[in-house]
């Protein structure tokens, strides 16, 4: 089930969501025993006035997937890391969620997000949700989390990033490692213009995958297939921890 509002609701639409979420379990296993219900929430549900009650439907449902991605989006007034597993600065005293985090830091990233949620789902029940797929911007620069123009930011399949590498159209492509987020990136040039995407790679998503396993999480989700294709150099850390289950 996969509800992504992203108001502030009030108790009462909360409550009738897990409500919701009850009954649909308690009626799927009257036609059969085996039905499982999941469900889908944003990575900042723990921290932020979300539509779940975590406490509340933690007993209910099978599975809960941890969308952790789009934690930078097409609108994002800079370049930064779509599925950032480090990153976020300390959080000082006072500091509000609605602020803008210190220079050169992360609002949030995915290890304190599951830190924040396993304090209150058990592991697991938690699915990480992985991205095969990343955002391009025009920046006004190469630099890590560079402005961007207004209305520039697109999605990039991970297709559409590999087939980049061979495009002669283009110049000065550079890769870049960041192990801040340990996550990757790229920049290039076109039509005069500078452009970065941000973006998830084997290596990446290896480092998630090992994630999972030290925390005790239930398995791995993704968004979206066929994105790779026809690249599946990706999907290898995803078939290594199936091949080790």
């Amino acid at each position: 089930i996969d509800f992504e509002s992203i108001s502030s609701p009030d108790k009462t639409t909360r409550d009738n969501f897990t409500l919701f979420i009850s009954k649909l379990k308690t009626r799927c296993r009257t036609i059969n025993p085996n039905c499982e219900v999941d469900i889908d929430i944003f990575a900042d549900s723990a921290r932020r006035n979300r539509l779940y009650d975590l406490s509340s439907l933690s007993p209910i449902v099978d599975h809960i997937i941890v969308m952790t991605y789009d934690y930078y989006r097409k609108a994002s007034s800079q370049a930064g890391p779509i599925a950032p597993l480090r990153g976020a600065c300390p959080k000082p005293s006072g500091f509000s969620e609605i602020m803008d985090p210190p220079e050169g830091c992360l609002e949030q990233d995915i290890t304190t997000n599951l830190s924040e949620i396993t304090a209150i789902v058990p592991p697991q029940k938690l699915i990480l949700g992985v991205p095969f797929y990343g955002y391009e911007w025009q920046t006004t620069s190469t630099e890590f989390l560079a402005n961007t123009y207004t209305g520039t930011g697109a999605l990039a399949s991970y297709q559409r990033i590999r087939d980049l590498f061979s495009d002669t159209t283009i110049s000065s492509l550079s890769a870049t490692w960041s192990s801040t987020t340990m996550s990757p990136y790229l920049t290039y040039e076109i039509d005069n213009e500078t452009r970065q995407i941000h973006y998830e790679d084997p290596r990446s998503l290896e480092l998630k995958i090992k994630l999972i396993n030290s925390a005790n999480l239930g398995g791995v989700a993704i968004w979206a297939l066929v994105y790779e294709v026809p690249y599946l150099d990706i999907w290898q850390p995803i078939s290594d921890y199936l091949r080790a289950q």
